[in-house]
């Protein structure tokens, strides 16, 4: 497609009220990918909610795991406080 075309003239249309801004020929001559001569410019946005998020099946069971990790870590140390004020205390009944 040859550069002075139609296609380079105009941006594409986008959805939503988005529009795309010409930057024209910045980036580096030297590098190997050409940048694109069109931005998209977003409009400005005060808040933001989330309202649905969810992550892959592996990184649930990691997270998973690191909490079940902890937990074993908490009543391990549990044991050897326990332990330990056993220990102090000596036999019973002296």
């Amino acid at each position: 497609m040859e550069p002075g075309s139609s296609e380079f003239a105009k941006p594409p249309p986008l959805p939503g009220g988005l529009r795309l801004m010409h930057t024209g020929t910045r980036g580096n001559p030297s590098s190997a990918a050409p940048t694109l001569p069109w931005r998209c410019a977003l409009p400005q946005v005060d808040d933001v909610a989330i309202t649905h998020l969810s992550f892959g099946t592996e990184f649930t069971k990691a997270v998973e795991s690191k909490q079940v990790a902890q937990q074993e870590a908490e009543r391990a140390r549990f044991v050897v406080m326990k332990a330990d004020q056993v220990r102090r205390k000596g036999p019973r009944g002296q």
